[in-house]
């Protein structure tokens, strides 16, 4: 069984013994199945998450394996890489997210593509999550890769020593670090050409550290890996067009429409549909069916995981209140 972030099952899974491909089996992609929008084991992680951060790896059996074990952080991811609502469902929990390393080429390339995702939606300086008691709280993001020994997965790790599983997650490298080296082990260093090529594969995931410590130590870890001046490469960073590969668009699944207010700044239904539920506190007793997922734009999906979290009982004035203190959201206030 399948369940969302609150616990309602949403649909089956399987996993294949025999080796044959796919390895995995889901119910039909639909209205209330969305591999996108859901991650494996959500339910029983969230309150280890917000402790202790959030362990990310490929399938059920590496999840189920982790909780039977103790590691109860452990989410799994339903796709071949992750996805921007999976990401962002993890930072409304936690700044630190570690994502397990399969040693395989197409496991690499999809961790290229998770961490691209990652290091796009931790792009602000601290993360605002609910801490282990629900009070509010920022972090530091700080996401990593646990790099797994060849040919073994986190379930084969777990169940032949559950404490070399533990020291893998502790050893976990930073995000930014993997994604340098691993864009200099797969291009061309030994050329100037080949170089300055890298420079611009990694460009958008430094860019997106902000300027501060960890983006001038990216900096220099990417000389170092490049064997090139310092100088040259913030030289190389700075040039427009390379700036430029970090203005992506979101990321959007396949056959997914774009929003109709997509080159807006803000998105009128979800905010009329905000306004209703801040101004008629009695509509809080339909809203079992609406989940933070259905927002589409990060602050809208933030306001409302804090209405539904003011607790029930309160009037309009003390729950917008409670909203604004905790989210320190100036322009609601105004």
């Amino acid at each position: 069984p399948i369940r969302d972030a609150q616990g309602a099952l949403v649909g089956f899974g399987a996993r294949t013994l025999d080796g044959s491909e796919p390895k995995y089996l889901n119910t039909p992609q639909g209205p209330s199945f969305d591999k996108s929008r859901l991650l494996y084991a959500m339910d029983r992680a969230r309150t280890d998450i917000r402790k202790d951060g959030a362990v990310i790896v490929e399938g059920y059996m590496d999840a189920i394996a982790a909780h039977q074990a103790g590691f109860k952080n452990v989410v799994a991811q339903m796709g071949t890489a992750l996805t921007e609502f999976q990401v962002d469902a993890l930072r409304r929990l936690t700044g630190k997210m570690t994502m397990a390393l399969d040693q395989d080429a197409a496991g690499q390339a999809a961790t290229l593509r998770s961490l691209d995702v990652i290091l796009e939606n931790y792009r602000t300086k601290l993360v605002k999550h609910q801490g282990p008691d629900g009070s509010p709280q920022a972090s530091d993001p700080d996401p990593r890769i646990i790099v797994m020994p060849p040919g073994q997965d986190p379930d084969e790790v777990i169940h032949k020593s559950p404490r070399e599983w533990a020291k893998l997650v502790e050893e976990a490298i930073p995000a930014i670090n993997f994604r340098i080296r691993s864009a200099r082990e797969n291009g061309e260093s030994a050329t100037p050409q080949g170089k300055a090529q890298i420079v611009a594969e990694v460009a958008p995931a430094i860019h997106a550290l902000g300027e501060g410590i960890q983006q001038a130590s990216a900096v220099e870890m990417l000389a170092q890996e490049l064997d090139v001046p310092i100088d040259t490469v913030k030289a190389a960073l700075s040039r427009p067009s390379v700036a430029r590969r970090t203005q992506r668009a979101p990321q959007r699944p396949n056959g997914q429409a774009a929003s109709p207010f997509a080159k807006l700044d803000h998105d009128p239904v979800e905010e009329y549909c905000l306004q209703l539920l801040l101004g008629f506190p009695e509509l809080r007793e339909h809203a079992d069916g609406l989940r933070s997922e259905f927002f589409k734009r990060h602050e809208n999906r933030e306001l409302f995981s804090q209405w539904l979290g003011a607790g029930p009982g309160l009037d309009k004035d003390d729950t917008l209140a409670i909203i604004v203190k905790d989210n320190s959201n100036e322009e609601l206030a105004g």
